[in-house]
């Protein structure tokens, strides 16, 4: 709906383009909603319906996630080129920027890349009934963050998985029930 509203929009317009550059603002506007939506498009079908219902491969939401945002980046940078963008000096700011929201953002990082090596591993699924440092709880989720237990009490505890990669964690779910 927005590329249509879009489309219209620009077909309103007089054409501001500068001589050389081959998107007006609003082309790229659309561009960038036509390749929002077609990400995600390629997601719902190759991900949900041929891997998880034709292979029965769940892919993990976080890996999802991580794919989706990579390709939509590349494709931001196709299209900020063929606007006319100088795409060097945004990826060396961006590269900049990144650094320093890297240095600021160390402990959640770190939880993001645990819980990446938990999707990986997986030491645990949702639904095991797990101990960790002297609590006994029921793998309730799993996040790209922290993961959520319910103890035998209903209490929920919330867990860094930065913590759950540095501590010995009993899983009595595994290898039996």
């Amino acid at each position: 709906a927005l590329f249509l509203i879009l489309a219209i929009v620009h077909s309103l317009l007089p054409s501001v383009a500068e001589p050389g550059v081959k998107l007006t603002p609003f082309g790229a506007a659309m561009m960038f909603v036509l390749a929002y939506a077609s990400v995600k498009a390629f997601a719902a079908l190759f991900l949900d319906f041929f891997l998880k219902h034709r292979r029965q491969v769940a892919v993990p939401s976080i890996f999802r996630a991580i794919g989706m945002s990579g390709v939509f980046i590349v494709v931001v940078f196709v299209i900020l080129g063929n606007a006319g963008g100088n795409v060097a000096q945004l990826f060396t700011t961006s590269a900049i920027l990144t650094a320093v929201i890297g240095l600021a953002l160390q402990d959640v990082l770190s939880n993001v890349i645990a819980g990446l090596a938990i999707q990986i591993e997986k030491p645990f699924e949702l639904g095991d009934w797990v101990t960790f440092q002297g609590r006994l709880g029921r793998v309730e989720q799993i996040s790209w963050r922290a993961t959520r237990l319910v103890t035998r009490d209903n209490e929920r505890v919330v867990v860094p998985n930065n913590q759950i990669n540095r501590d010995v964690l009993q899983n009595h779910s595994k290898p039996g029930p």
